[in-house]
């Protein structure tokens, strides 16, 4: 039972982390699009890089 319950708080742990972490992805790709739109194409492509290196592979940033 211990190890059930300890199951579940982790799961609801990870489970609100997650979120976290793509709206962490959702910021920086704004800010890479304001970056190029502002004629910055250095800075918005390693914020591209960097979310991408971060695990989100999307059509959008390439």
């Amino acid at each position: 039972m211990k190890y059930f319950i300890a199951l579940i708080i982790t799961m609801l742990i990870l489970i609100n982390a997650v979120p976290a972490t793509a709206n962490e992805a959702d910021k920086k790709f704004v800010e890479a699009g304001e970056n190029y739109q502002a004629g910055e194409f250095q800075v918005a492509a390693e914020l591209y890089e960097e979310i991408a290196d971060n695990g989100y592979k999307t059509a959008e940033i390439y």
